[in-house]
């Protein structure tokens, strides 16, 4: 005589329970394993920073998004609508942050050229950091070519040069 499970247990079947289990216990050696020799998980370091550089963003009524020294307010360069959907986005994620925190509209962001070749966009009042390298080749590299903008950009005449990091 067979065995039949009655159709009003809820429980889940043993194999099952089983294969959880066994999951949870692998993903806890291995993490146990990956601290204990000492290594980092992918993304956790960027290495050393090689290029700092704060801008203010500004976003105007037609959509554009203006780039601006932080120190005295000066345009560097305007990014069109047509291409700044990636910048608008990314100031909207960073300003959820700053509304929380009550960081001022003005408050400059920060991108960052690391030695490992990564870039990232940054906060420094609230702390958050965005990796570009996750929103694909073409948003990185229009984030360098501003970056690189706003690098050579000299300051106005008789402006403060801003500060170094």
């Amino acid at each position: 005589m067979s065995h039949t499970r009655n159709p009003h247990d809820l429980s889940p079947p043993k194999p099952l329970l089983y294969a959880i289990f066994a999951m949870v216990l692998i993903t806890v050696s291995l993490v146990a394993v990956y601290r204990f020799l000492g290594l980092e998980p992918e993304g956790a370091s960027h290495g050393a920073v090689v290029e700092s550089l704060d801008m203010r963003l500004v976003t105007t009524p037609d959509g554009a998004v203006e780039v601006r020294r932080p120190a005295d307010g000066g345009l560097i360069a305007v990014v069109p609508e047509a291409e700044s959907g990636f910048l608008r986005g990314m100031m909207r994620s960073l300003g959820r942050q700053r509304q929380v925190a009550g960081v001022p509209d003005d408050a400059p962001y920060r991108v960052v050229l690391w030695d490992s070749g990564r870039l990232t966009l940054g906060d420094p009042a609230t702390g958050e950091d965005i990796a570009l390298r996750a929103y694909g080749a073409d948003n990185r590299d229009q984030m360098f070519a501003l970056m690189r903008r706003v690098a050579d950009a000299a300051p106005a005449a008789g402006a403060a040069p801003p500060p170094t990091q």
